[in-house]
């Protein structure tokens, strides 16, 4: 049975007519039809449809915006590095000097490839462009130019969870920090210590305790969240998207009224998939909104309660000098296989993941720490220092740190114990019980 905003209806992996032709019709029509949208597609690549589809959200609520964008084709890519020609019809839309975003749109991005997130964008001036574009024009792909709103980025996804058995909106938030500049915003499509809520797209309440991350400053205090969830859900159902979505949204904590919308997926490829549930007559001890992928995974505990544990300074060897470093003593091989890691003693923070990544290689199934271990979004694949060079890494949750010294404690004091981690790819579950039961 399929369900209203299920993350595993869009199809990837489908040519580009095929993907127009899955577009809703009403939809597909609103956005002026097959041609129209292929012709778009094929200028300005998936992020021009997508923004378009946002400017369709932006109708139902005064309060959502979609900052000013065009697409630059190749040939105006040229004109512009080349001869610093500013295509003429798309001038009144820029004022000189204001911050702009040029990004890439790969015309597989987000509607044929599920790794949202993966390309390149870049921020600069208006009408200074060549730095940018300079690295961005050899790589033969549309592009597409948007105005930056400064503010907090928060990704929001809107699907069906298969373990509250309900459609859910989940909100990933950006911070507000201090730079050598002044104030900054941080977004969470990078960001991985912001807050997290998960809430209901009628009520707009809270269905799990928010996960606060670590404050820098004071964040979008007072915002009406409850509001900003049920807002979107209705924006979007109204253009009859049935598929579960994504969505990037940029706040400034100094205009609250001002929802700038700035791109709108079909659920990335980490939100989706489907699991078997396990066989267990225990209940949860924990839930999170804070996962990596869709899985399963069942095994004995292994505790890190120190840095100084010897299977804790072998995955920070491995991490830090690579895959020289091999497991000399058997009964580290032995202790990690077939486990669910709790990491009570945090990685370290240069190399944390690739730990993660280590004990994965030696037969860890999954992982659970009271630190966030990953970016905090779906938003996209691992990037950057939190890249994988073994993507079968194995479930990641993260527990409040009330829930994980419970999980611990159990785990210490219970003839022989077995955790079970469910994800759903929007929030997590954990089970604690005795294999001698």
């Amino acid at each position: 049975m399929q369900h209203l905003f299920d993350p595993n209806t869009w199809n990837y992996g489908l040519s580009l007519p095929q993907i127009v032709q899955a577009i809703p019709p009403p939809l597909r029509k609103a956005l002026g039809g097959k041609r129209k949208i292929l012709q778009q597609v094929q200028q300005g690549g998936g992020k021009a449809l997508g923004l378009s589809i946002c400017e369709l959200v932006a109708q139902s609520d005064a309060r959502l915006r979609v900052p000013p964008w065009m697409m630059l084709s190749r040939a105006e890519q040229k004109e512009l590095l080349f001869f610093e020609k500013f295509p003429a019809k798309h001038q009144t839309l820029f004022v000189p000097g204001d911050p702009i975003i040029l990004r890439s749109s790969h015309i597989e991005e987000d509607w044929m490839d599920g790794d949202a997130g993966t390309y390149l964008s870049l921020k600069s001036k208006a009408f200074e462009w060549r730095d940018a574009l300079e690295r961005l024009y050899g790589k033969n792909i549309p592009l597409v130019i948007q105005k930056l709103e400064p503010g907090v980025g928060i990704i929001v996804d809107i699907g069906w969870s298969q373990l509250m058995h309900r459609a859910v909106v989940r909100i990933a938030i950006g911070r507000v920090c201090k730079t050598p500049e002044g104030i900054g915003y941080t977004s969470a499509t990078f960001d991985r210590d912001g807050e997290i809520q998960v809430r209901d797209p009628e009520t707009g309440l809270l269905l799990l305790p928010r996960y606060k991350g670590v404050e820098l400053l004071p964040t979008l205090v007072d915002f009406p969240f409850h509001d900003f969830a049920c807002t979107l859900y209705r924006a979007v159902q109204k253009t009859d998207i049935k598929f579960g979505v994504q969505l990037e949204m940029v706040i400034h904590p100094d205009r609250p009224q001002d929802w700038h919308l700035v791109q709108i997926r079909p659920a990335p490829r980490v939100v989706r998939g489907t699991f078997t549930p396990p066989e267990t007559k225990s209940i949860p001890i924990a839930w999170t909104p804070v996962v990596n992928t869709v899985c399963v995974a069942e095994g004995k505990p292994v505790l890190l309660m120190r840095q100084q544990d010897p299977l804790w300074k072998w995955s920070f060897r491995r991490a830090w000098f690579g895959q020289e470093i091999d497991v000399r003593d058997p009964e580290l091989l032995k202790r990690v296989q077939n486990s669910i890691v709790l990491w009570s003693v945090d990685v370290q923070p240069d190399v944390g993941i690739k730990q993660v990544e280590a004990m994965s290689a030696l037969g860890a199934l999954g992982h659970i720490s009271r630190s966030r271990l990953m970016i905090n979004t779906t938003h996209s694949t691992f990037r950057d220092r939190d890249c994988f060079e073994n993507p079968a890494v194995g479930g990641i949750l993260e527990i409040r740190t009330d829930n994980f010294d419970q999980i611990c404690g159990l785990c210490q004091t219970m003839k022989n114990p077995r955790i079970t981690i469910v994800s759903d790819g929007l929030i997590g579950h954990v089970y604690v019980e005795s294999q001698d039961a």
